[in-house]
């Protein structure tokens, strides 16, 4: 986070004598921005499969980027408050930027961790239920082990998908009967339980 004040020019400006090292009173600020970035993408990489496992996770992702934007524009209005054009234009392109890449983790991350405990069944209809391989174009097609598989099924009257390192139900095909467990999560997008399959 940007602390009120900081000169920003003078913190991200690449021109060489112009820049200066922050203050001391805004080093945790800077620090702070660094861990933040790097734990979110380390998070993204560690917990990308809650995305799939969230059901209309679409919908929740796209109600957290434009909470992200309004968000970022009410802080980088306060932080720029003072600043030049040329320095408030940085201000919103990077607070506008972390508030983007974060919310859409974080919301996930609420919804599945602050998820109720119970579980209830739900009878669901298979719509597709293949294996995928990612793109190796010196490899035959013939040779490709599986990179993943998708189970397509209808939940509630809208197509949804699951994606999966290892089948869950190998021999279910178009229109097979499914028991599947689902929670619901905590900011009230149900979640597919993986741990009862």
């Amino acid at each position: 986070m940007i602390p009120p004040g900081m000169d920003m020019r003078k913190l991200m400006d690449g021109s060489g004598e112009e820049r200066v090292r922050p203050e001391k009173n805004e080093w945790p600020f800077v620090i702070g921005g660094i861990l933040f970035f790097f734990i979110t993408l380390f998070l993204y990489v560690i917990k990308f499969n809650v995305f799939s496992q969230t059901i209309n996770g679409g919908k929740l992702t796209l109600i957290s980027v434009i909470l992200a934007l309004m968000v970022g524009l009410f802080l980088a209005t306060i932080l720029s408050k003072d600043a030049d054009e040329y320095e408030r234009w940085r201000v919103f392109a990077t607070v506008i930027f972390l508030c983007v890449l974060s919310f859409p983790l974080y919301a996930h991350l609420l919804n599945y961790y602050l998820a109720s405990s119970e579980i209830h069944s739900t009878e669901v209809e298979v719509i597709k239920n293949d294996a995928y391989v990612h793109s190796q174009m010196s490899i035959p097609l013939t040779k490709l082990k599986a990179s993943g598989y998708y189970l397509h099924f209808d939940f509630k009257e809208k197509e949804t998908y699951l994606r999966t390192n290892e089948p869950i139900f190998p021999n279910q095909g178009k229109g097979s009967r499914i028991s599947l467990p689902f929670k619901k999560g905590g900011l009230g997008f149900s979640i597919l339980d993986l741990t009862q399959l």
